[in-house]
C-alpha cells in the first residue's frame, strides 16, 4: 500500500491500532510501530500447523478483489467502481469474529443485541465517536467532540461538539442528535445495548443549542462521560441521526437502504455493499473533516471488511497480502506467516510476546447461583486446580503472560503495588492440588470410585464451553481440572 500521512491519518484509522492494542496480549513494555510502507498486521499466541507455501503479493495495479453480487443486493449496492488494491485497506473484524460469512448483512442497526457492525467494521470509518483515547499514554483526543467538564459534585457533564460536523447526506450533526439517542435507549431498556446501564446513571440530557448538551446524573459518577463517550474505538456507543430514526421503530429499524444512503455516518467512508462475502465502504471527498479544515483524507480510497473463518486461513491471507489488518494470530501461525511474507509486522519486534498490552484478560466465569458454585470453597478449589503457567506455556507458546488479577496489562503495574497486601494475603495465582482438595472436603465433599468430588452421591459435573477463537486453552483446562478431581467436559461453543 502506498505510505499514509501516519499523523493525519492515525486517529481516524485508530480503531485498527486500538483492534491489536485489545486484543493482542504481550509484554508491558511499550509496542514498538510497524514500518510506515508495509502492511500492519496483528500479532498473537500458540501453536499452528505452518501455511503453506508463499503466494506472490497482490500487484501494485491489481483491483482489490470483492465478493459476488448476489441477485438480492439492490443494484445500487452492485454499483460499485474498481479501486486498486495499493488503494484498498483490507480488513477483518477481532479474533471473536472469526466465521465464514458476515451476519445482518441488510441490518445496520448497532443498538440492538447482537449486531456487531459497530464494533467489527462501522467504527472504522463510517461511523466517529465523540471523544477518542490512546491507551497507551492515556491522552484523550476530541473528534466530533470538543471538550467535556464536569461540575463540582461530578453529576453533571457540559459538553462542546465541534462545529461543521456533518452526516453523510449533508445535514449538519448537532447536540440534538445526541440527545435523541440518549433518550431512544434508556425508552428502549433493558432492550437495547447499554439501555439498561444508561436508564440507572441518566436523569436527562438538555440541549443548549446544536454544539452544547448537558448530561445530568442520578448520582456523581467522575468515570462515567470516558467509559461511555470517551473511549471511542470500544464502547461503540453510536450516534445517530434524529432526521432519520425518529421517523422509525428503533427496535424494529434495519438502518439499511442503499438508496437512501442508509446507514448514515459522520465518518469518512460510506458503505456501497454489504453481502455476506464483504462489506465495501469508499472513501467520501465531500467530508466535513476536509471542508472544515480538521484533517485531511484518510490515505485509503477503499476500506474492504472480509470474514475469515480461524487462525490458519487469517495467515494463510496474509503471506498471500490479501489482508492487511485483522485478528491476532497464535504465536506460531504469525511466526510461520512472517517466515513467508517477511513485510507482516507485529506491534513487537521480537517473541515470544509479540503483541501488544492487552486491555482483556481471559476469565473463567461460574454462576455462584448454581448449585455447588455458591460455595466459595469449591470456586477456590477450581481456581487451585488451574495452572496458569502451563496453559501460558503449551497453548500459547509462552506467547500469553499469566494473570492471577481482573486488571489488564495496561494496568497492571499501576495497581500491582497497591495491592501487594491482598495478593500475599489470597495468592490467586497459586495452583496447588492439595490446597484444592483440602478446600473440596472442607466443603463437604468426597471422591467417589472414579476420583471426581461427589456430594450427597452427586458428581461436581462442569461444561466448559470456551468460543473457538480461544480454543487452545480448552484441551489443558479440561485435564487440569479433571487431575483436580472435577469432572469437566471441555465444549466448543460459538464465538462469543
Amino acid at each position: 500500500m502506498n505510505t499514509f500521512n501516519i499523523r493525519k491519518t492515525f486517529w481516524i484509522l485508530m480503531p485498527f491500532i486500538v483492534m491489536a492494542i485489545l486484543v493482542g496480549c504481550g509484554s508491558d513494555e511499550a509496542a514498538e510501530p510497524a514500518a510506515k510502507t508495509e502492511p500492519a498486521a496483528a500479532s498473537e499466541p500458540a501453536k499452528k500447523a505452518e501455511p503453506t507455501a508463499k503466494t506472490e503479493p497482490a500487484k501494485k495495479d491489481e483491483p482489490a478483489k470483492e465478493a459476488p453480487a448476489e441477485d438480492n443486493v439492490p443494484a445500487s449496492a452492485k454499483d460499485v467502481k474498481e479501486v486498486p488494491r495499493n488503494r484498498t485497506l483490507v480488513f477483518t473484524g477481532w479474533s471473536d469474529y472469526y466465521k465464514t460469512q458476515h451476519d445482518n448483512v441488510e441490518n445496520f442497526n448497532s443498538w440492538l443485541p447482537g449486531n456487531q457492525h459497530s464494533r467489527h467494521a462501522m467504527n472504522k470509518g463510517l461511523t466517529e465517536y465523540l471523544f477518542y483515547t490512546n491507551l497507551n499514554n492515556g491522552e484523550l483526543v476530541p473528534w466530533i467532540g470538543e471538550s467535556f467538564e464536569y461540575n463540582d459534585t461530578m453529576d453533571k457533564i457540559d459538553v462542546v461538539l465541534r462545529d461543521g460536523v456533518k452526516w453523510s447526506d449533508g445535514v449538519p450533526f448537532t447536540a440534538n442528535d445526541v440527545k435523541f439517542t440518549v433518550d431512544m435507549v434508556i425508552a428502549n431498556s433493558p432492550d437495547m445495548n447499554r439501555s439498561s446501564a444508561w436508564a440507572d446513571m441518566i436523569k436527562s440530557v438538555d440541549v443548549t443549542d446544536d454544539l452544547h448538551f448537558s448530561i445530568n446524573l442520578n448520582r456523581p459518577d467522575p468515570r462515567f462521560f470516558i467509559n461511555q463517550f470517551g473511549l471511542g474505538h470500544e464502547n461503540h456507543t453510536a450516534i445517530v441521526a434524529k432526521h432519520v430514526w425518529e421517523n422509525e421503530d428503533a427496535m424494529t429499524f434495519a438502518n439499511y437502504d442503499p438508496e437512501k444512503g442508509w446507514p448514515l455516518g459522520t465518518g469518512a467512508y460510506e458503505l456501497v455493499r454489504s453481502t455476506p462475502e464483504a462489506q465495501i465502504y469508499d472513501r467520501r471527498d465531500d467530508w466535513w473533516g476536509v471542508e472544515t479544515g480538521f484533517t485531511d483524507l484518510p490515505g485509503p480510497e477503499r476500506l474492504l471488511f472480509i470474514p475469515v473463518a480461524d487462525d490458519d486461513v487469517a495467515g494463510q491471507l496474509y503471506i498471500a497480502n490479501d489482508l492487511d489488518y485483522g485478528p491476532p494470530l497464535l504465536k506460531g501461525t504469525f511466526e510461520a506467516a512472517k517466515a513467508r511474507n517477511d513485510s507482516l509486522r507485529s506491534f513487537n519486534s521480537k517473541g515470544p510476546e509479540w503483541g501488544a498490552a492487552d486491555g482483556c484478560n481471559f476469565v473463567l466465569i461460574m454462576n455462584n447461583q448454581k448449585k455447588h458454585f455458591d460455595n466459595v470453597d469449591v470456586r477456590w478449589a477450581i481456581n487451585l486446580g488451574i495452572n496458569r503457567d502451563e496453559i501460558s506455556n503449551l497453548a500459547y507458546e509462552g506467547g500469553m503472560p499469566p494473570v492471577s488479577l481482573p486488571i489488564s496489562s495496561y494496568g497492571v503495574k499501576q495497581y500491582l503495588p497497591l495491592m501487594q497486601d491482598i495478593i500475599d494475603k489470597y495468592d490467586a495465582g497459586t495452583h496447588d492440588l492439595d490446597k484444592s482438595a483440602a478446600r473440596m472436603e472442607k466443603a463437604g465433599y468426597s471422591k467417589d470410585s472414579a476420583g471426581y468430588w461427589t456430594k450427597d452421591g452427586e458428581k461436581v459435573e462442569i461444561t466448559l464451553e470456551i468460543p473457538s477463537w480461544m480454543r487452545p486453552q480448552g484441551p489443558i483446562l479440561e485435564k487440569q481440572l479433571q487431575t483436580a478431581g472435577f469432572d469437566i467436559v471441555f465444549k466448543q461453543g460459538e464465538p462469543a
